[in-house]
């Protein structure tokens, strides 16, 4: 094997390029990789966490084989799966087995545990009874847990669709409990007489992950990368709502999300999407860094060693094992256990990597354009048919607000309004006048375009002779035309842009006639900023933070974590003082005191068994896939009828709002790298279940 890795090195050449666009971080390595000998170009590529391990899919119907990562070295198949389905692909964290679950928006879906690196089939956890679809999975830090992103399935077709993430002992295949989604609003297409929009329900969930300390999953569904509080169940953030696009064919979609994952300390979200661009979110902040993004390449001349790099002035052209330029098509990355960089694959064989450090600190954003690249980039996003080249026009003028906002108020305008009756009488005349008045009344309709087609399908009975339908269907066939697929990203980018400027223009937009399509974007994005926007953040006290700790909205403990975490020298000594008395009052979770309390549920004595049933309604909600786990055990007829009990109680009441409290609490305290704080409390700590929490967080801390 000639080739490597890149991150072993010394063999390789290193090649720095520049960024494509002001405000993103450009490669600082790219290398290329070369798979075994014989094998097609493949169709799909997963990278362990760990970065050792890859399962490359070369075509269905052949077993994916599993690659060393740094070699290219093959070290086993799955073995026996040959099934013509593509695979959605999850590693263990220790790279010890991987699971594969059969991507289906629709129909159920095949589950298989495999060892690694040899890839025979530890398990079939589905049983083939699974009837839910499942469109990705992952596998807990612990590897205890998996986590399926849903897909609709065709069994509730025709029923009010409902998403819920499904998590999975990865030993038995038992389900421990289910997550139901709280769907995004169904964004109204901004003319849906002309626009398509690609629905939650059709996508489901395109990625999903474990954040490092298991508390929460992060999702990509509908456009919106979402975190859920895995304790409560409930939605703590929305991270990010990416841009809508709409295409020629009357198409309206959001970028895919292909992949997620955070870095190990927690502190950057990563999302690798379909505009082969990979998006980063500041996990403290809120705020999303600038994006990596592949450099710029020129065409690859012929050569004849398939591992030749080039290094041209400030760009770069690496040649894939295929022979061809290795840009694009980014499909799998995994971030280094350091957390200081991110290395991507590509199906075309090329290993890109960036140093995170500089998505925080992007030189150019936001650096003035000339007229010249002003007008290139407001082209380009009427004519870009792919995602990075979109990407590159809406970043490219969103990081530059003014420019952007004088740059639209110069090309976009209101709608005119035309009245109805004006609109009526031109159909009347395309239907019913001599030649010359058809012509004249044709004219004036291709003039109000949408609008004309608007009143058409507005008419009360619907209905055109031949000539005037096949006229009103030739002109529906141009629409959204190009200006109006250009104006639509303009919006997107102003709404991106969201000072008052923006929105005061979004408002004026929206002031056309009600029925166009950049009238109804402008006005639903005006809405939205309106609503997003929100009074400077009150200077809170530590007591109200802790109170909001606390709280049942996830979201507004979320908030306040974050704003804890990011004062470390006040909060951590006032959070040391209130969660010393919860730590020692907390009642042991632990599985092991879970189990003697469930075995006494079964007791001879009646009194005890009362006393093991009101001690696991006190433990919470936090127990409940324990119990779960043992209906699933088919236990005796007395623990059965008591756990049905608890678990009904659990559904009716909430969270103790100390239970919240300690549990966030003691997030902050990890978020902050509290390690002194968290290890004085482990050492105080006689309860068996939360001494293994506080051991847990401090083995991620090292």
């Amino acid at each position: 094997m000639n080739s490597s890795h890149g991150l072993t090195a010394a063999s390789l050449l290193w090649l720095v390029s520049l960024s494509a666009f002001a405000g993103s971080v450009p490669p600082a390595k790219v290398a290329t990789f070369k798979f075994p000998a014989g094998s097609e170009n493949p169709s799909q590529i997963q990278v362990s966490p760990n970065g050792k391990l890859l399962i490359v899919q070369f075509g269905y119907g052949q077993e994916p084989q599993i690659l060393d990562a740094l070699t290219g070295k093959k070290l086993g198949q799955l073995q026996g799966y040959v099934r013509n389905t593509q695979l959605s692909i999850a590693f263990a964290a220790d790279g010890t087995f991987g699971v594969t679950a059969e991507m289906d928006h629709y129909s159920s879906t095949g589950v298989d545990v495999w060892n690694l690196p040899k890839g025979d089939k530890r398990k079939n956890l589905d049983d083939d009874v699974c009837i839910h679809p499942f469109t990705c999975v992952c596998v807990s830090p612990d590897g205890k847990t998996l986590a399926f992103g849903p897909g609709l399935s065709q069994r509730f077709a025709g029923k009010e669709a409902t998403l819920a993430v499904h998590l999975w002992d990865s030993g038995k295949g038992e389900e421990l409990r289910q997550i139901p989604l709280t769907l995004p609003a169904e964004e109204p297409a901004a003319n849906e007489r002309i626009i398509r929009r690609t629905t939650v329900s059709q996508t489901g969930v395109s990625a999903i992950t474990f954040s490092p300390n298991q508390k929460s999953l992060a999702l990509a569904l509908g456009g919106k990368i979402v975190l859920i509080e895995l304790l409560t169940g409930k939605e703590q953030a929305r991270i990010a709502n990416l841009p809508a696009q709409l295409a020629r064919d009357s198409q309206m979609t959001h970028p895919s999300v292909r992949q997620l994952a955070f870095s190990p300390d927690g502190k950057i979200l990563a999302g690798l999407t379909s505009e082969d661009v990979i998006r980063l979110w500041d996990m403290s902040t809120g705020n999303e860094l600038a994006p990596l993004v592949l450099a710029k390449r020129e065409p690859t001349s012929k050569v004849s060693d398939p591992v030749i790099e080039h290094i041209i002035v400030g760009k770069v052209t690496t040649t894939s094992v295929s022979g061809g330029a290795a840009e694009g098509s980014l499909r799998t990355f995994f971030i280094a256990a350091d957390s200081k960089t991110l290395h991507a694959y590509s199906l075309q064989g090329s290993i890109t990597t960036w140093n995170l450090a500089d998505a925080r600190q992007a030189p150019n954003a936001g650096k003035k354009l000339g007229d010249a690249e002003l007008t290139r980039l407001w082209q380009q996003l009427r004519t870009a048919t792919s995602g990075p080249d979109l990407f590159e026009a809406v970043e490219g003028l969103a990081s530059r607000p003014e420019q952007a906002l004088a740059l639209f108020q110069k090309h976009l305008k209101p709608t005119p309004f035309v009245e109805i009756r004006q609109l009526n009488d031109l159909l009347r005349d395309l239907e019913q006048g001599d030649f010359n008045q058809r012509k004249k009344a044709a004219a004036e309709l291709r003039k109000h375009g949408e609008l004309a087609l608007i009143a058409m399908h507005s008419r009360e009975d619907g209905r055109l002779d031949d000539t005037a339908r096949k006229f009103m269907d030739k002109l529906a066939a141009q629409y959204p035309t190009l200006e109006q697929v250009q104006h639509y990203h303009a919006l997107q980018i102003l709404h991106k842009i969201g000072t008052p400027a923006a929105q005061q223009f979004l408002e004026t937009l929206a002031k056309g006639a009600p029925e166009a399509l950049l009238t109804r974007e402008a006005k639903r994005l005006a809405d939205e900023l309106a609503r997003e926007k929100t009074q400077p953040e009150a200077a809170a006290t530590l007591e109200k933070l802790w109170t909001d700790l606390g709280s049942a909205d996830a979201s507004q403990a979320y908030v306040a974590l974050r704003r804890l975490a990011n004062q470390p020298m006040q909060a951590v000594p006032f959070l040391k003082e209130k969660i010393g008395p919860l730590l020692a009052g907390a009642l042991d979770d632990g599985p092991e005191e879970v189990a003697k309390w469930i075995a006494f549920l079964d007791s001879a004595d009646f009194p005890t068994r009362e006393k093991a049933q009101a001690q696991l309604t006190k433990l919470g909600q936090a127990i409940e896939p324990i119990l779960k786990q043992k209906l699933a055990s088919i236990p005796t007829l007395e623990q059965k009828n008591r756990i049905d009990q608890i678990v009904l109680q659990f559904a009716s009441q909430a969270f103790p709002t100390e239970t919240l409290q300690l549990q966030r609490g003691l997030e902050v305290l990890e978020w902050a790298g509290q390690k002194d704080a968290i290890s004085a409390l482990h050492k105080e700590c006689t309860n068996a279940g939360l001494k293994k929490t506080l051991g847990s967080m401090l083995e991620r801390l090292k």
